[in-house]
């Protein structure tokens, strides 16, 4: 494990602890879920780490986020910093620095960090609707990286909610968009959606129950 690695082991310790005292369900993802599985801790090469949360467990961490501090992180995030233009949570280490490019403009600390995807509760019929709002959300809100191409799909709409955010402002806008894609309630949706990058994904709400701890 190199020096990176072990500031991340410590950080998903802290997330972990945190968590577990504000019953905060997550799961981790991605690589860190393969590394954890494959080598009971980071694939060699890994240099991030990276955890799930639902809709009603991430309102759950915005509620308690000022508690944060006390164990030296801060959770970056639009909901509670309005400069902050990424549509993924960073739960962010405030003893360490490391350079994002793409951060560099959102104002919060720069220390090593563990992102935090947001799974959306969405019936199947509606995931096209769904990430309509969600692209020009998106488009929206990180204004300062090239324009993703999903939005040219629904370019019409964009124009019209860009030219809304200049009359009653960009924040309002971003609220109405919000209200639009995460309206659906999980008794009602069959589906979990997300966007890594600009990729969509979408789960079956199945696959995610009571989370098994795993070594690591």
């Amino acid at each position: 494990m190199n020096k990176e690695q072990e500031i991340l082991l410590d950080l998903l310790v802290k997330l972990d602890r945190f968590f577990s005292e504000h019953n905060i369900t997550y799961y981790i993802d991605g690589g860190t879920a393969i590394g954890a599985i494959r080598h009971n801790g980071f694939l060699p090469w890994d240099d991030d780490a990276d955890v799930y949360v639902t809709r009603e467990n991430y309102d759950k961490l915005l509620s308690v986020a000022g508690e944060l501090e006390d164990i030296g992180v801060v959770l970056g995030c639009y909901e509670l910093y309005e400069n902050y233009t990424k549509t993924v949570a960073k739960f962010t280490d405030l003893n360490d620095t490391a350079f994002v490019k793409s951060d560099a403009f959102h104002g919060l600390a720069m220390g090593q960090h563990i992102d935090i995807f947001v799974l959306d509760p969405v019936p199947r019929e509606k995931v096209e609707e769904y990430y309509k709002y969600f692209n020009i959300y998106s488009e929206l809100l990180t204004y300062n990286y090239v324009v993703n191409e999903n939005i040219i799909s629904y370019i019409d709409e964009y124009e019209k909610y860009e030219k809304l955010a200049k009359r009653i402002g960009r924040h309002k806008v971003l609220e109405l968009l919000k209200s639009e894609f995460t309206k659906y309630t999980e008794e009602n949706s069959d589906c979990y959606a997300l966007r890594w990058g600009q990729i969509p994904i979408v789960y079956q709400k199945y696959i995610f129950g009571n989370p098994r701890k795993v070594c690591f």
